[in-house]
């Protein structure tokens, strides 16, 4: 019985979804146009910023750059003379001095300036934490006379922090220190901060980096054009990887030149490559306190060592350090005057490059170019803005970009509830049309005018219907061939044997498929009395309902006649007599009929066209020709010259097999025939079994052959054994 499907009620209808969608997009599409506003502001804002700032900072950014490389150089410079050293503390302070004047004189002329800084930057060992372990020095301009002035540390309880003026600073350190230190940029940089102190002051603040020489700059510069370079073909990239390759070495010699202690390989793998970079080490070292002796022991001992160091073809840097040291120590030398401290290493960098001896390091390009940048960056000149001014016009606009988004939605809001209200009107025409369909009543149909969405989903259904309908008719007429269909497969099974017969010193075993619902092919085992078994096999042309139609006549005739008579072959006659006259010309039938004496186990036969029988004996296979040719394919006159009369004598322990071709055409997916050869190696595998499982082991045989392929005949054959 159906299940009944209750038709629901409509709550939360098409015209509430549509509002709710048309609405969701607006505001969505709102929020993007608010947005791209938004930015577009605040990037002219920021460009202006950066444009005024950038030009003030210029200014003064050769006297700060001269400002730091002297300061930084005093700083390292031991062994000047007084009057050197004052020579450069005076030119320090003629750069301050000009700065003071400078940036004092800005800062009164344009309102919206607060104070500059200068930020000190000396970072030259990599291996040191540039955040962990800043050496940076924050230094700010006084705003009435332009003068350098530091700030203290405090403790938590309010304390300064002894040695510590200048040496932190809680708006620039996260802000554009932060910055340089972590981006290879050379341009101006803007950021906004705010107060630490929880005083709600928010800060503007511009940067740009400085350096000890200005063509420091166009390296990193040209360094990034390169990383945007477009990789079109090989040969642009054969060309890409060598000037990646001249880079690399570019940045790690400016590194290794400013001592900074990177770890690099030697790659010493000729001995050519050996000898020099071991020359070059023995070389640095004074050897005049040596004896003849000691000087050859220190040679050897120090070649020993060198040799124990390389592996893989590389000697690291660090193992040439502990290696000379050690050899040193042992022996009492020093290095020769020139090549004290780090200058030995920039020599044994120097010697290595102009003698071809490749230096790896396990850093990257973009690594090193980042490295060699931070030691190049000697500070960073900036400028505090005004707050209030810039923070007021980025308000101003934020206020004026939400009004007009709120003003957008409202607006294409009320449209967004009314506009739905035009399309449910044949929305609901469709639905009621629908429903009227869904009941039942096929032949409804819709009538919408119109050329869009609607009209034709209208159209649809109309089609639908119709569709609909015929199918119903054709379903129908479908269940009631099924049925015949159905009722001819009973009957037709009810003709086939259903069960083997009870005969002492025989076995048997069959198997019948039929391709379609009613199939042509025939097996029967007839009782004839007197120790007589009729063998029938038979295979009707065609398939489905006419083909079994046939195959029925075939056996009633084959019944009718045998019980009459015994003769094999006049009883093939009087069939071809009957199925020639009665049946048309395309159907007909080939037939084996035989008869089994059980005691004698001889076999009398006639074939009419059929399928050669089979013995098999002593786990070998022979053919059983028999000829013949189809009944009801032509006259009687010219059939009895061509179908024999013939005998088979059986022995105990033969196998006799009939079949039909429909066991050896089978196909599988690669359109390959099962063939006779597949099937007699098949019943030879159940050679001395009983027929049946010998029939079940050719079923699976033929299964697994042809897999899932549907199969163009029926198939059947019977086994019998004698003994």
């Amino acid at each position: 019985m159906a299940r009944k499907v209750a038709i629901r009620k409509v709550r939360f209808g098409i015209r509430l979804k549509i509002s709710i969608i048309m609405i969701l997009g607006i505001a969505f599409a709102s929020a993007l146009i608010g947005l791209a506003v938004y930015n577009q502001h605040e990037s002219k804002i920021k460009d202006t910023i950066l444009r005024l700032s950038g030009t003030i900072l210029k200014g003064a950014a050769e006297d700060a750059e001269q400002y730091l490389r002297l300061t930084q150089y005093l700083d390292k410079a031991k062994d000047l003379k007084p009057r050197q050293r004052a020579a450069v503390v005076k030119a320090i302070g003629e750069s301050q001095k000009s700065m003071a004047g400078y940036f004092s004189s800005i800062i009164k002329k344009e309102e919206i300036l607060d104070i500059a800084f200068l930020v000190d930057v000396d970072w030259r060992d990599v291996n040191v934490n540039w955040n962990r372990r800043d050496r940076a020095r924050y230094r700010y301009f006084s705003r009435q006379n332009g003068s350098f002035f530091e700030l203290d540390l405090y403790t938590s309880d309010g304390r300064p922090i002894r040695g510590s003026r200048g040496r932190d600073d809680a708006q620039l350190k996260p802000t554009v220190f932060s910055y340089y230190m972590q981006n290879m940029d050379t341009s101006s940089y803007l950021a906004f901060s705010e107060s630490r102190k929880n005083d709600g002051k928010k800060f503007v603040i511009v940067g740009i980096p400085l350096f000890s020489d200005r063509k420091d700059a166009a390296i990193y510069d040209g360094y990034r054009d390169f990383r945007r370079t477009r990789v079109m073909s090989g040969e642009d990239l054969k060309k890409f990887k060598a000037r990646r390759q001249e880079y690399r070495d570019l940045f790690l010699g400016r590194i290794v030149e400013r001592g900074s202690g990177v770890e690099y390989d030697l790659v010493v793998d000729t001995d050519r490559k050996k000898r020099l970079v071991l020359d070059n080490l023995i070389g640095a070292v004074d050897m005049k306190p040596l004896s003849y002796e000691k000087l050859a022991d220190f040679r050897k001992g120090f070649s020993d060592m060198f040799n124990e160091s390389v592996e893989g073809g590389r000697v690291p840097l660090f193992r040439l350090k502990i290696l000379l040291a050690s050899m040193m120590k042992d022996y009492g030398l020093a290095l020769k005057e020139p090549l004290a401290g780090e200058d030995l290493w920039k020599n044994v960098y120097r010697h290595a490059r102009r003698n071809s001896v490749s230096v790896e390091t396990l850093y990257g390009v973009d690594d090193l170019a980042l490295m060699s940048f931070r030691m190049d960056l000697s500070g960073v000149l900036g400028i505090f803005l005004l707050r209030d001014s810039f923070y007021a016009e980025m308000e101003k606009n934020r206020k004026d970009i939400l009004n007009l988004i709120l003003s957008i939605f409202l607006r294409a809001t009320i449209i967004a509830l009314f506009f739905p209200t035009f399309i449910i009107r044949n929305v609901a025409s469709l639905e009621e049309a629908a429903l009227d369909i869904g009941k039942g009543n096929l032949s409804r149909r819709i009538e919408m005018k119109g050329s869009d969405e609607l009209g034709r989903l209208a159209d649809i259904i109309n089609l639908m219907s119709a569709n609909l309908e015929k199918a119903q008719k054709e379903m129908l007429e479908k269940q009631r061939m099924k049925a015949e269909l159905n009722t001819a497969q009973q009957i037709q099974s009810a003709l086939l044997p259903d069960g083997f017969p009870d005969i002492r010193g025989l076995s048997f075993g069959a198997y019948y498929m039929a391709q379609t619902e009613s199939g042509g092919d025939y097996y029967d085992f007839i009782p004839m009395g007197e120790g007589r078994l009729g063998l029938a096999m038979a295979d009707v042309s065609g398939h489905g309902v006419a083909s079994g139609l046939v195959m029925a006549m075939t056996r009633t005739l084959l019944h009718i006649h045998c019980e009459k008579n015994g003769d094999t072959k006049k009883i093939l006659e009087m069939i071809n007599d009957y199925l020639y006259a009665n049946t048309a010309s395309n159907y007909f039938v080939t037939m084996f009929f035989g008869v089994l004496d059980v005691k004698s186990l001889q076999l009398r036969f006639s074939s009419a066209g059929h399928c050669h029988a089979l013995v098999m004996r002593n786990g070998r296979i022979q053919e059983v020709p028999a000829g013949g040719i189809a009944l009801g394919a032509v006259a009687t006159d010219s059939i009895s010259r061509l179908i024999e009369s013939k005998t088979l004598q059986l022995q105990k322990g033969d196998y006799f097999i009939q079949y039909t071709d429909g066991v050896y055409e089978s196909f599988n997916a690669a359109n390959e025939e099962y063939g006779l050869e597949r099937f007699h190696r098949a019943l030879l595998d159940g050679f001395g079994k009983d027929p049946q499982e010998i029939v079940n082991h050719v079923v699976r045989s033929v299964d697994a052959f042809t897999g899932r392929v549907p199969q163009h005949d029926d198939i059947t054959f019977f086994i019998i054994r004698a003994g």
